[in-house]
């Protein structure tokens, strides 16, 4: 009897976790990004992750807005960005055109540049009051805040709206 009540909570728990793979692995056509020639960026097939020691240099160059990704090293929602939303080739050239790109864990005790200081992606992450990773922090050519995105697994299409928002926001 035991064991017949546990089937359905575990075949309703598999099929759940099925369904959001499933989405995730899709990428349905973007709205409001033009991604239809991507051949001038044929060179961006991997994100142009920033060096966190280069990261304040760096947005100085190149004039953009900048996005600090913090992830922790065991966090499934993060690794679902990493393998999926930052795979896409839409995602890979919006971030690689318009964003410089830092990735950050807060899950060990590396010390980053932070202005004038050295202090721990933990305490990065603190400073800012960002609530589960992943989490991205958003800042202007100035290097201030300009946003955020909160913690969670975001899919391709929800990410580049909120890519596109920030673009056009610092427009």
């Amino acid at each position: 009897m035991y064991i017949m009540n546990m089937k359905k909570p575990l075949f309703t728990a598999f099929f759940l976790i099925l369904t959001v793979l499933l989405q995730s692995c899709s990428n349905p056509s973007e709205p409001g990004l033009d991604t239809a020639d991507i051949s001038n960026f044929a060179n961006y097939t991997e994100i142009d992750w920033v060096s966190t020691s280069l990261f304040y240099d760096t947005l100085v160059q190149k004039n953009l807005l900048s996005i600090i990704y913090f992830t922790d090293d065991a966090c499934s929602d993060g690794i679902l960005m990493e393998n999926n939303t930052f795979k896409d080739s839409a995602v890979i050239v919006t971030l690689n055109s318009f964003y410089n790109i830092a990735r950050i864990s807060t899950s060990n005790d590396s010390l980053i540049q932070f202005q004038d200081s050295l202090i721990t992606g933990n305490i990065f992450f603190k400073k800012y009051n960002l609530v589960g990773v992943p989490s991205l922090l958003i800042l202007d050519s100035d290097n201030r805040y300009f946003g955020r995105i909160q913690a969670g697994y975001y899919p391709t299409d929800s990410f580049l709206v909120l890519l596109e928002y920030y673009i056009e926001k610092q427009q």
